[in-house]
């Protein structure tokens, strides 16, 4: 499966403030600056922007490479230059950011620059030498066994690239050494030489020797960064529109690979036909337990559809369908009351505080007869299975094979959407 760190960047474009409006703009050359160096990511989305604007504009757009100091240097050279709309500079995270990691800079990050547009996201990765690591928790292992042993290669102090290796650090609790290089390219010449041990950079840098064999790609954490992927999907599914839906509102793009059966996609996926396998989350769950070892696969937390699973009756059976729904329901308000099948019994042999408790249990309307049961029904049903939260953990829940966390089936209570409507 390919595996990215969860971190995206967004590229802008600036030029120096108040760049005055001429009817006749532009007749002659425009630059495009960026700080990092020539052959890394910035400077092939800068080359890719050059093109287009050309075209469209009709001049010459060329590209300037100005490395160091995290592409403060180039902002600085920029900030400088005549305000007339012919110096821009491709702007990365780092640059709002600079005026927190340095004492002080020849230009101020916002008031000096007028921001243009938006023009681009893109998730970074961590690579390392093929068969060096076999996941990204063994890194975090390795580091926390001795600090400061993992060296991680990035374009720079202060580049997005750094900040996340740094927030990487921080969010694991371990410590990391952090050799800067002059461009993404540097740094991953740098790993293929074993002077550092993991290199973080856009896939325009890393992903060409992924696919050679020569870097292993580690940590996917989001669904977002799954920009070119290929996927296993069933076709003819509402899971085939979802995807098509997620991929486009998030401005990606991605290669299908159908198939017809459920089974079909886990052969395919298992065989690395696809990168990536989708279905719905306990589907998920349930085929990765069966796997050899499941701990190589991922399920990622993104709900790309809230499509809530129910149960299925005989079409025109409306009395068994009540008892169905309502047992369902019985067992969602159970948790939220907190009834158990460990206290249900004593709790139902004597009346309790809380009404609502005692419709539940029986003690009080007959609500059973409204669906064809004894009054007592409910109280059966929580001693024999417990209440829905019991099911939940007893069967596909944390600590079973399956493996999966409450989410958005969680009661609404607790930060899901799991009510039930009340029982009276």
């Amino acid at each position: 499966m390919l595996k990215t760190l969860a971190a995206t960047v967004t590229l802008t474009l600036a030029l120096s403030l108040s760049a005055a409006a001429e009817s006749n703009y532009p007749d002659r050359t425009i630059r495009i600056v960026h700080g990092f160096a020539a052959g890394g990511n910035a400077d092939t989305v800068s080359r890719i922007i050059a093109d287009a604007m050309s075209q469209d504009l009709g001049q010459p757009v060329i590209v300037e490479a100005r490395p160091g100091a995290g592409g403060t240097l180039a902002s600085g050279y920029v900030a400088q230059q005549a305000p007339d709309g012919y110096t821009l500079q491709l702007l990365v995270g780092g640059h709002p950011v600079a005026a927190a990691l340095y004492k002080s800079l020849p230009y101020d990050t916002m008031n000096d620059f007028t921001y243009i547009s938006t023009v681009g996201q893109f998730p970074f990765f961590i690579g390392a030498l093929h068969g060096r690591f076999g996941s990204l928790q063994e890194v975090i292992d390795a580091a926390r066994a001795k600090p400061r042993s993992i060296r991680i290669g990035h374009a720079g102090v202060g580049s997005t690239q750094h900040l996340t290796g740094e927030l990487l650090g921080l969010e694991t609790g371990v410590e990391f050494l952090h050799v800067p290089y002059q461009g993404g390219a540097a740094a991953t010449t740098a790993l293929m030489g074993g002077e550092i041990d993991l290199v973080i950079d856009a896939g325009t840098v890393i992903l060409g020797q992924a696919d050679a064999g020569v870097f292993d790609v580690l940590g996917v954490t989001s669904a977002k960064e799954l920009d070119g992927a290929t996927v296993c999907i069933q076709t003819g599914t509402t899971t085939e529109l979802n995807l098509a839906d997620f991929f486009r509102a998030n401005g990606m793009s991605y290669e299908p690979v159908p198939i017809e059966t459920n089974a079909e996609a886990q052969q395919k996926y298992l065989a690395s036909a696809c990168d990536v396998y989708t279905t719905d989350a306990s589907g998920l769950a349930a085929t990765r337990s069966t796997f050899e070892t499941p701990t190589d696969h991922i399920i990622l937390p993104e709900i790309i559809s809230k499509e809530p699973l129910g149960p299925l009756v005989r079409h025109g059976d409306n009395e068994w369908g009540d008892v169905v729904r309502w047992v369902f329901n019985a067992m969602v308000i159970a948790e939220e009351l907190g009834v158990t099948s460990a206290n249900v019994a004593e709790l139902a042999s004597a009346p309790q505080a809380n009404p609502e408790v005692n419709r539940l249990l029986g003690a009080e309307g007959e609500y059973g007869k409204m669906i064809g049961l004894p009054n007592d029904w409910a109280v059966k049903v929580i001693g024999e299975v417990g209440n829905y939260g019991e099911v939940f953990d007893r069967y596909i829940g944390e600590q079973t094979a399956v493996g999966l966390s409450r989410g958005l089936n969680a009661l609404w209570t607790n930060g899901g959407i799991l009510y039930a409507p009340p029982y009276r």
